[in-house]
């Protein structure tokens, strides 16, 4: 057991580290070392899953596969072929994460009036993003609709798992969904409409953290 520990520790470690790597080169802009670092870090997170628990998933490692896929592509994230490509890789991660918590975590009796009526609030968040860049999206404006709508969805259901248990894994999970919101709201604003100051730090670091956040609540329910 205490060996199962350790290990599972410094798998964690090894993932904390390449993703603060990747930060560290995202925001010096050490491409050599971006591109070295930023695929490396679903496949440690893969691996810590693989390592530390014994109910394997085989959504979750699809998820995390799509995960790296979308990672992979954008490293070009301001090229907008790319961007589509990749953006196409982590609506497939949302939707997997939909599967999961349906399949494993929510169901008609988790859902109170009290997180009903939240869904105004995911919403509202929705709708303004969405409208703040809408000019900007080009023929882009469906895609990332479909998008928005996809990670709104796994948030909320986050949300109503955590009104449901009130837990803290449930805690940590909902806390995950939403950095994924932040991380991919500012790269939306970063690359459609106004430069953020140390946008790529940002964006990883809530990433990584939103990753292993989720990770953590999928491996408790």
């Amino acid at each position: 057991m205490e060996n199962e520990i350790v290990r599972n520790m410094v798998v964690l470690f090894l993932y904390i580290s390449v993703s603060l790597m990747t930060v560290f080169a995202r925001v010096y802009h050490k491409r050599t070392l971006l591109y070295v670092s930023k695929p490396l870090m679903m496949p440690c997170l893969l691996l810590f899953y693989l390592v530390s628990y014994m109910f394997l998933q085989p959504v979750i490692i699809a998820a995390l596969f799509f995960a790296w896929t979308g990672d992979i592509l954008l490293l070009w994230y301001k090229t907008r072929k790319w961007l589509i490509a990749g953006m196409h890789s982590f609506l497939v991660v949302q939707l997997l994460y939909i599967v999961f918590m349906f399949r494993h975590q929510v169901d008609a009796n988790s859902f109170s009036t009290f997180s009903i009526i939240f869904v105004v609030v995911f919403l509202f968040a929705g709708i303004y993003i969405y409208k703040r860049l809408y000019k900007y999206w080009k023929e882009l404006k469906i895609a990332v609709l479909i998008y928005i709508f996809a990670e709104l969805c796994f948030s909320y259901l986050c949300f109503v798992h955590w009104a449901d248990q009130m837990t803290d894994v449930s805690t940590v999970q909902l806390l995950g969904s939403l950095l994924f919101l932040v991380s991919d709201t500012i790269m939306a604003f970063d690359t459609f409409r106004k430069h953020v100051r140390k946008s790529g730090g940002w964006i990883l670091g809530t990433y990584a953290t939103a990753q292993l956040f989720i990770l953590v609540g999928f491996m408790n329910w």
